[in-house]
């Protein structure tokens, strides 16, 4: 029995469509790729799994991506987490900044934008 050493990124995000195209890019890139489509089922996924790294996207329903940022850092403080947003607010991206996440990627992005960041994301774990 051989043990995977494939990498675990849970992808947090209420585009259905986007989260499952990420995730199938990925597996194609040889990670385990997980999608849940609000921040409570990516939450209850991060305490039945360990990950490498969780994508998360800002604005989604009921919780929003700062919201569960919060909880991520109590269950898991060293946890690399990935922003994607639309949203280019100052504000917004100084909240993030200053919460510890690894990066913050602007939508719309380019795939191999993406998958580059995430290599350096897990490089630095």
């Amino acid at each position: 029995m051989q043990i995977s050493t494939k990498q675990k990124i849970l992808i947090i995000d209420d585009d259905e469509t986007l989260c499952k195209v990420i995730g199938e890019e990925l597996e194609q890139e040889n990670y385990f790729a997980t999608c849940s489509f609000s921040g409570k089922e990516g939450l209850t996924k991060l305490k039945l799994e360990k990950y490498n790294l969780v994508i998360l996207d800002y604005q989604m329903p009921e919780m929003d991506g700062y919201e569960v940022l919060q909880e991520i850092r109590i269950i898991y403080p060293s946890l690399p987490v990935m922003i994607i947003t639309a949203n280019t607010e100052t504000d917004t991206i100084n909240k993030f900044a200053t919460s510890g996440v690894s990066d913050i990627v602007n939508k719309p992005f380019e795939f191999e934008d993406l998958l580059a960041r995430i290599k350096i994301c897990l490089l630095k774990t």
